[in-house]
């Protein structure tokens, strides 16, 4: 269960990995140490401590032949992505039934994650620089509606201190002791502004350690900037806020929207108002989204 990462689940998924998993264990595989000819879903367990399997190649001591095995976890990535495969084709084609061994899980994001996990390459695009200094957050689409409108308007309502753990292009690690005073969730909306003037950024939140007297967070940044806009969509009679993301052409990331979740669905059309003018534009695919909000990407149709 360590494996498959469970403190970046919301905790309803963490009892619906726990039930699956078992009838993976089959595909794992115990070896003796020896060549590893493809690090990839490779893991070492040293026996003589208490410590949980770590990625072969983020090892950093000499593994012990005596000691340490090898959990090989390749096949159970690939039986997951063949029951990945079978999902993505039954919505194709929904008159062929799915197999049994579909029927355990059938949410994509969830086959992907473990994909992603038992399938593990250690390499990093980007270095985490290490960073102690006090961030304001705020929690969901509502308080980052108020700060991408005048960040000068947030309050202790809508905003708590964080201290900075690390920090990367990619996002943050952050963790505050005022455990009483937080409440946040795995696929949480996030706000971070870095200094009082700074600018804000959009994230969400993609793991969470809790301890005693302390919560630590790792968030993932969605965008350095976004515009509050109000939308409705023809089914509905009263605006409600999103937040419009920009284009960034060198990430290859196309403009997109977030909304409340499943507010909004996909290839539908939309009223938008900016503080400046009023246009339409149309849904595509949903890039990412989880049970606070949606991200989908989208095209124009007309601009006033």
């Amino acid at each position: 269960m360590h494996l498959a990462n469970p403190q970046r689940l919301h905790k309803s998924n963490i009892k619906i990995i726990s039930n699956y998993i078992p009838s993976l264990a089959k595909y794992a595989e115990l070896r003796g140490m020896g060549y590893v000819e493809n690090p990839v879903g490779a893991f070492l367990i040293e026996l003589d401590s208490k410590k949980p399997p770590v990625p072969y190649l983020k090892n950093k001591n000499k593994p012990n032949i005596e000691t340490d095995i090898l959990l090989l976890t390749i096949e159970v990535a690939r039986q997951v992505h063949q029951q990945l495969r079978y999902i993505q084709q039954n919505k194709i084609s929904p008159n062929n039934p799915l197999p049994t061994s579909a029927l355990e899980i059938v949410d994509e994001a969830l086959l992907m994650h473990l994909i992603k996990y038992f399938g593990i390459s250690a390499s990093r695009l980007f270095t985490r620089v290490a960073k102690k200094n006090s961030v304001s957050v705020a929690v969901g689409l509502e308080a980052a509606s108020i700060l991408f409108r005048s960040a000068q308007r947030a309050n202790d309502d809508i905003c708590t201190q964080w201290e900075m753990i690390n920090a990367s292009p990619n996002g943050y690690a952050l963790e505050t002791a005022e455990t009483h005073h937080v409440s946040v969730n795995v696929g949480d909306l996030v706000t971070v502004q870095e200094s009082p003037t700074g600018q804000c950024v959009v994230g969400h939140i993609v793991w969470i350690i809790n301890k005693d007297d302390l919560i630590q967070i790792g968030i993932k940044l969605i965008a350095p900037s976004a515009e509050t806009v109000a939308i409705k969509s023809k089914d509905k009679i009263e605006l409600e806020y999103a937040l419009l993301i920009p284009e960034i052409k060198l990430l290859k990331q196309p403009a997109s929207i977030i909304t409340k979740h499943n507010s909004v669905g996909e290839n539908v059309s939309i009223e938008v108002k900016s503080t400046s003018k009023k246009f339409t534009l149309q849904t595509c695919k949903l890039i990412e989204g989880s049970t606070n909000f949606d991200r989908l990407e989208y095209r124009l149709i007309d601009d006033d």
